[in-house]
């Protein structure tokens, strides 16, 4: 059996990750620091659906809910939380995070907006522990990582992503 393997980030913090708790693909999920809807439509082969479920200001915080979501599946694949400080961003990116529905990652590569993703934290969570009471999910177990968005050194975006660990156990076996 082999240890616990660190992933070393650029800034030399060192994380582990045990090989008896995730799987392969569990791994990359929760260690990826590109965008998540493309990940999620290599795997899939299919186009991923970004559905706002909540979208509201306060103070100088735009605060996002949405669903990442394939045609083949009426469940999310990703149910995502974020914070979106809005003294960092031109209005133009204010406004289409604010009116638009679209992702985050999706919007960054449309207007060409360079940023850099740093991983805080990843670990899974159980039903007992209690779900976030936006996700309606259909499993026992979300895998849970934490990430934030810079822009030009400043922290402009700090984002909780959550994924159903049972639905992406079929793309080992394919």
């Amino acid at each position: 059996m082999v240890p616990k393997q660190s992933i070393q980030s650029f800034n030399t913090r060192q994380m582990s990750i045990d090989e008896d708790t995730f799987s392969p693909i569990e791994r990359v999920i929760l260690t990826h620091d590109g965008t998540v809807t493309r990940m999620l439509e290599a795997l899939t082969g299919q186009p991923i659906t970004v559905t706002i479920l909540a979208r509201y200001i306060r103070g100088d915080t735009l605060y996002r809910t949405v669903a990442l979501e394939s045609a083949l599946d009426p469940d999310p694949l990703v149910w995502a939380t974020s914070e979106v400080d809005l003294q960092s961003l031109d209005p133009q990116y204010e406004a289409i995070l604010r009116d638009q529905d679209i992702g985050i990652g999706a919007m960054f590569w449309n207007e060409q907006f360079e940023t850099f993703r740093e991983l805080v934290d990843f670990d899974s969570i159980t039903a007992q522990e209690q779900f976030p009471s936006f996700i309606n999910a259909n499993t026992s177990k979300l895998l849970k990582r934490t990430y934030t968005i810079y822009h030009e050194k400043n922290n402009i975006m700090d984002i909780v992503e959550y994924f159903p660990k049972d639905k992406f156990e079929k793309f080992i076996e394919e």
